[in-house]
């Protein structure tokens, strides 16, 4: 899905959704990313979107140091409100030191 995603405002959208796997949020941030330098590169209106956004939402995520033992995704990432269900729980937490 993200892999076909044309649209940058979606794919703001699935790089900060804690609801989706770490690898699609990183590739979706790399999408983002990639069509603001073509468009620049190209001298082409860049698309309105907040990179230091993106890269906040998602620059954790391939850290093996950073990985939420109990969730997928970074455990620098807010904490939920009360009664939402906004990250995807692992079933079986993570060990220490991995």
């Amino acid at each position: 899905m993200v892999f076909a995603e044309t649209s940058v405002d979606r794919l703001v959208q699935v790089s900060a959704s804690k609801m989706r796997a770490p690898e699609a949020r990183l590739l979706a941030a790399a999408k983002i990313k990639a069509i603001f330098e073509q468009s620049a590169n190209d001298r082409e209106k860049r698309p309105v979107v907040d990179l230091a956004y993106v890269s906040a939402c998602t620059s954790s995520l391939a850290s093996n140091k950073w990985r939420d033992r109990a969730y997928f995704g970074s455990a620098l990432e807010p904490g939920r409100p009360p009664g939402a269900l906004d990250r995807v729980p692992r079933d079986v937490p993570l060990e220490r030191g991995r």
